[in-house]
């Protein structure tokens, strides 16, 4: 408390402070994941490793099909088992932590292709989440349809069947976008009355209601960080007649997919594409970038397999979707990190580190 008084002019120690009660927060967040889940009051999901654009990894003119006027990288990226190693190495950590085999996924960004479907059946996943504009494109829908939304679509391949949820949009981005600059007992009231809507145009159909927002960057906008909200939403929700929360998996257990979707769109939750990734000159550039690097890996001989694996993970780290995100935008932060990552790569193949990745992009 002292220290947060004090606002500024820290010390030393006073900076060691905080960042041991950080650590110390953050070494509870397994634990506290691994209750619930016994509970049955939450079931944890994973994402790809380093959180990348699957599609993007498997062949980066994945993105013409979303959007046919993007402009591509000059180098393509193609590399379909960096996308199968970043899922295997995501359900590996899984495994380790909670001691048991994940059920869903968050594709990063909720960002999907038929393309990358194949590797997350073979994983074991069971369901995926993604964003209802992923829905209708897929059937060629132009109008907004909340029968086929508010229910979990089958989809069945050679490899296996995958259930895809669709998240509702609308209510999804009020509590990301509006909410917070509403009172809480305003905000909670809206939503609670938008749900029970729902319940009264579908009466007794037992439909999925999906909110998933796509990061956590919507707290720091609210009261209280948001506590004020869900503290009373759920309380609501816990009070309700009518609404019954789930997850996911209890959801399918109870009521299987019983509608079969034949193709899935791709894109992302942002205008159900890519274009936050790739499709500017800088976008672009970093995408060239990697893709020289990641190449240099297809020719490489004589190195131990140590050096190979540490190799491997700098480049996976620099797959990771933020990096991408950022750049065009004046965040020289994260494109200092990127080119770091790819330095750290050349040093460790024993290479010289390109000219270009010396100077931001």
């Amino acid at each position: 408390k002292g220290i947060v008084t004090k606002a500024r002019f820290f010390t030393e120690g006073e900076k060691q402070i905080v960042l041991d009660k950080q650590i110390e927060i953050l070494e509870e967040i397994i634990p506290a994941y691994r209750k619930f889940m016994t509970n049955g009051q939450i079931e944890v999901t994973l994402s790809p490793y380093y959180h990348p654009i699957l599609p993007l990894l498997y062949n980066t003119k994945i993105a013409k099909e979303a959007n046919p006027k993007v402009v591509l990288p000059k180098a393509n990226f193609i590399y379909p088992q960096d996308s199968k190693a970043q899922i295997e190495e995501a359900v590996k950590f899984y495994k380790s932590k909670f001691g048991s085999i994940p059920l869903g996924m968050w594709p990063s960004e909720q960002s999907v292709s038929e393309h990358i479907l194949p590797l997350i059946i073979q994983s074991g996943i069971n369901w995926i989440v993604t964003d209802e504009a992923i829905l209708f494109k897929s059937l060629r829908k132009r109008r907004r349809n909340t029968r086929l939304l508010y229910q979990p679509h089958l989809l069945k391949r050679k490899d296996g069947n995958l259930n895809i949820i669709f998240r509702d949009r609308v209510l999804s981005d009020l509590i990301s976008f509006v909410y917070h600059s509403w009172r809480t007992e305003d905000a909670v009231g809206d939503l609670m009355k938008n749900l029970e809507n729902i319940v009264n145009v579908f009466k007794e159909q037992n439909v999925l209601v999906t909110v998933a927002m796509d990061g956590e960057n919507a707290w720091e906008y609210y009261p209280g960080d948001g506590h004020d909200f869900l503290n009373s939403l759920y309380q609501r929700l816990s009070e309700s007649k009518i609404i019954k929360t789930v997850t996911v998996s209890e959801y399918l257990k109870e009521h299987p997919a019983k509608q079969e979707i034949k193709y899935l769109a791709c894109g992302s939750w942002i205008y159900g594409e890519f274009g936050k990734w790739i499709g500017n000159y800088y976008k672009d550039k970093a995408w060239e970038c990697l893709a020289k690097a990641r190449k240099e890996l297809d020719n490489l001989t004589g190195l131990s397999d140590e050096i190979v694996k540490k190799a491997f993970k700098q480049i996976y780290i620099a797959e990771g979707s933020d990096w991408f995100w950022w750049y065009g935008e004046d965040h020289g932060d994260f494109d200092e990190l990127f080119r770091m990552h790819l330095s750290n790569f050349y040093t460790i193949i024993g290479k010289d580190t390109p000219e270009y990745l010396k100077a931001p992009l």
